[in-house]
């Protein structure tokens, strides 16, 4: 069976560079083991990714290649349950979403080994940093602009963060307390353009805010949960039955209540 597939970008697709390595804080027996530094960017229309038996890599239109990853990995010796992320199911999804398209493979062989590089970084150099943000993290906090100027009104912290372990951009709105920062409320941006909302027990009624779910026009049928629900889009951020839910929650959450019922227009 061939694993190697071949996939020119249509829209931005976002990518980890690896650049080379640093020491770790982290020992097997008494070797030091190292981390791999990487830097994020968009591939841009026109480049290819080709996935390997032996890797992935992105052929840009002027020639140069690039080893590249699409997750940042776990810390050393942390456990990893499950089959791990699969860059062929990715760009399957992808592909779906029309951000690129499979084509065939190069017609003569590439220098794929020489594209590994070997700089070395300083113990304390950051293990990513970005030259872009993603088109997905661009989108949430567009949609999301309205949300979190919001809670940011009633006092409490609204942050957006683009892709890390997971190939999702996140809003949290959490509260300072005096025990320290806790979560409100979290909304992750897909790819492929889906929404998932996970309120926080602690501060919103969930009984009333999932009645709410359950009777929004994108919400997600199949993907209702006890406490958390999916949308078909984004733009389901911008439903006034949604906002003026989310207006009771944050204003309970602010005062130290939990809102049982939405706003009222």
């Amino acid at each position: 069976m061939n694993w190697n597939t071949y996939y020119e970008v249509i829209e931005p697709v976002y990518y980890l560079d690896r650049v080379g390595h640093s020491p770790s804080n982290s020992y097997y027996g008494s070797s030091q083991l190292f981390d791999t530094i990487f830097v994020g960017r968009n591939a841009e229309q026109g480049d290819q990714f080709h996935l390997l038996a032996g890797g992935n890599f992105l052929v840009r239109q002027d020639g140069t290649i690039s080893d590249v990853g699409f997750w940042l990995p776990k810390p050393h010796f942390e456990k990893t349950y499950g089959g791990g992320n699969s860059a062929q199911e990715l760009f399957r999804t992808l592909k779906g979403a029309g951000y690129v398209m499979e084509v065939e493979g190069p017609k003569r062989s590439l220098p794929y080994a020489a594209a590994r590089k070997d700089m070395k970084f300083p113990a304390s150099h950051p293990r990513m940093t970005r030259e872009d943000t993603s088109a997905t993290f661009k989108i949430l906090a567009e949609t999301s602009d309205y949300v979190a100027q919001m809670a940011r009104e009633f006092g409490l912290i609204a942050k957006i963060y683009d892709f890390d372990l997971e190939r999702r951009a996140l809003l949290q709105i959490s509260k300072v307390e005096p025990e320290g920062k806790r979560l409100v409320i979290e909304i992750k941006a897909t790819e492929n353009g889906r929404l998932y909302v996970n309120p926080s027990e602690t501060y919103i009624d969930i009984p009333s805010f999932m009645e709410m779910a359950r009777n929004l026009a994108d919400v997600d049928e199949a993907r209702i949960y006890e406490g958390s629900f999916w949308c078909h889009h984004v733009e389901a951020l911008d439903d006034e039955d949604f906002l003026n839910q989310m207006q009771a929650c944050l204003e309970g959450a602010a005062n130290g209540y939990k809102a049982t019922t939405p706003a009222g227009p």
